[in-house]
């Protein structure tokens, strides 16, 4: 019995010296194989599949991710501008209640006074 296979999947082929008894197993054995071959790559063309999806809903969450980081990055610098402004705000008051004490000391109580109801 000559055992002729293909040359890339080594399927099994009939021959024409072959009783058709023979080649029907042969024929059976290389549909099976064939079966097979596609069910693995439509298993792994799913996969690939659901990969592709899990990598696209990823970069939209990474995105996500980026532009809140973003965000909070332009709060917290405009946070921290107004807390520098609101700490000029009280030195500059400070500094005018001492200033006035040193250079004109009749004017330090309304002065002190202005200071102490905006505190």
């Amino acid at each position: 019995m000559n055992d002729e296979r293909t040359p890339v999947l080594r399927l099994p082929l009939p021959h024409p010296d072959h009783l058709l008894s023979e080649d029907v197993l042969r024929l059976r054995e290389a549909l099976m194989a064939l079966d097979s071959q596609v069910a693995d790559k439509a298993a792994a063309s799913d996969v690939l599949s659901l990969l592709a999806q899990e990598a696209s809903t990823r970069a939209a969450a990474d995105e996500g991710v980026q532009s809140d980081l973003a965000n909070a990055q332009v709060s917290l610098q405009t946070l921290m501008e107004t807390a520098l402004q609101q700490l000029e705000a009280q030195w500059s008051q400070r500094f005018e209640v001492l200033s006035v004490r040193t250079v004109d000391p009749s004017r330090y109580r309304q002065v002190f006074a202005n200071f102490l109801e905006g505190v």
